[in-house]
């Protein structure tokens, strides 16, 4: 395979930046999906993609990545619950789709407008510097106002709390980043928890709230208060987090 992709800044601070395996996984999915529609034979049957789908199988995945299946495919579970991929299996394949593979990785940004690199030409000599790319053209499309229904709930309720110094950007990260490694604890019953302890207990001037709300959900995992009902898709990640392979 030719070409290149691009690699959004914003990478920095996702949940899955500090992990190598993880980051390793979603890097691959990046670079094995199709920049532009096109069709496979599968067998005898014609599979129509779309920009940013691919088609993969366990074990061909688990050779290139030199990850086990299982610990492979709960990585990509995880994946899809941060809303960075949606999987479609079939019997013999599946179809992996990066999400919003038009914005980051296409020609148009969020508002259909073609995007334009800024360059700089001195002679036959001409440079295009990504680094003045403005902010604001990724803005309308972010990842992060993908949020799951349960988080915007969450960032809800962190937003109603007084002297919380509410951010939405860094708050759905720290909510996504504490659901990675406390997957078993009902996040949404936590945080209300928190806002009707904090109106007893106000937060100070020198208050770090999201090291607050860390610090609660590790207490709540401590104490196995408020589990949830059915297993999470992140069950087995604190051994993987651990360099666990199964």
């Amino acid at each position: 395979m030719n070409g290149w992709i691009k690699l959004h800044r914003k990478l920095l601070k996702s949940a899955i930046f500090d992990n190598p395996r993880a980051l390793k996984v979603w890097v691959w999915c990046l670079l094995r999906a199709n920049h532009k529609p096109a069709k496979v034979m599968v067998g005898h049957q014609v599979v129509h993609l779309e920009a940013g789908e691919f088609i993969t199988g366990s074990h061909k995945a688990s050779k290139e990545l030199g990850i086990p299946v299982a610990t492979l495919w709960r990585y990509l579970e995880t994946l899809e619950e941060l809303k960075m991929v949606e999987r479609k299996s079939e019997n013999k394949y599946t179809v992996l789709k990066v999400v919003n593979w038009g914005v980051y990785q296409g020609e148009k940004n969020g508002n259909g407008k073609q995007m334009e690199d800024k360059r700089k030409t001195n002679g036959n000599q001409t440079e295009t510097d990504n680094n003045d790319k403005n902010e604001g053209e990724y803005a309308a499309a972010s990842l992060f106002e993908n949020a799951s229904n349960e988080e915007r709930e969450i960032l809800a309720i962190l937003k109603s709390i007084p002297g919380w110094q509410f951010d939405y950007e860094k708050d759905l990260q720290q909510v996504r980043e504490v659901a990675v490694d406390y997957p078993r604890v009902d996040m949404l019953a936590e945080a209300k928890l928190l806002r009707d302890w904090l109106k007893d207990n106000p937060l100070k001037k020198n208050s770090k709230p999201r090291a607050r709300l860390r610090n609660w959900i590790r207490k709540a995992d401590e104490f196995g208060r408020h589990k949830k009902k059915t297993e999470s898709t992140y069950s087995d990640l604190s051994d993987l987090v651990e360099g666990g392979e199964e």
